[in-house]
């Protein structure tokens, strides 16, 4: 596919355990788990805050477990083209799973699959 003008090719690269996706205008950082961090729009941060998940286990916040390369479950680009760029990784908590992939499209659009499942 050939990407038009004002469009450019998705440029996705990976600096220790994030991972940043630049398109048009846009850039969007992808943290250790996968999670987005930042999207900058013509220069100005779009979140108020990195994105989280809240949730309950076993009546209190989940302790997600963060030793990201012992636990072998760390972000990844698992694709990258000109026309799309699709960063995987997961939190694991106790007793579950979050799976999140998310596609980063050269028009700026960015969709996001998150799975929960049981350990």
């Amino acid at each position: 596919m050939k990407i038009h003008s004002p469009f450019i090719p998705v440029r996705a690269k990976t600096n220790n355990f994030s991972h940043t996706v630049d398109v048009v205008g846009r850039s969007y950082v992808f943290g250790v788990d996968g999670m987005l961090q930042s999207v900058v729009a013509d220069g100005r941060e779009l979140l108020s805050a990195p994105v989280r998940l809240v949730s309950i286990e076993d009546g209190d916040e989940p302790k997600f477990n963060s030793n990201y390369p012992d636990n072998e479950s760390e972000s990844f680009i698992q694709k990258r083209s000109d026309e799309k760029a699709i960063i995987c990784g997961c939190k694991q908590s106790k007793r579950f799973i979050v799976d999140f992939c998310s596609t980063v499209h050269f028009d700026g659009s960015c969709d996001v699959d998150l799975k929960l499942m049981p350990k």
